[in-house]
């Protein structure tokens, strides 16, 4: 017998998209692969991309958080009563100092 929870099953590391369909975090198309990291051990990663306000629909937890050497500059709005935990890694930011 075999027990899926929906939240977890689905849930896994992923890297926003460069085109993204949208803006909400909580939209697995916006991510590749397809699927929302929402478990104590997923990564979220963010590099570049053409969607930078990104829009927190539901709460979500992460082990960690990398921006990429590349990363464009994000916004992040969580609706009222959500939040994101970032559990044990911390939030890792790779980008390189940019001379304007």
């Amino acid at each position: 017998m075999a027990l899926l929870l929906p939240s977890l099953a689905d849930a896994g590391s992923a890297t926003w998209d460069l085109n993204p369909t949208g803006g909400d975090w909580n939209t697995a198309a916006n991510l590749t692969p397809q699927t929302v990291p929402d478990v104590l051990t997923d990564t979220a990663t963010l590099g570049t991309s053409n969607v930078t306000e990104i829009s927190i629909s539901e709460s979500f937890f992460v082990a960690g958080m990398v921006f990429e050497s590349d990363a464009s500059a994000y916004n992040f709005l969580c609706a009222p009563l959500q939040k994101v935990t970032i559990y044990k890694n911390g939030i890792q930011n790779d980008l390189v100092s940019r001379k304007a």
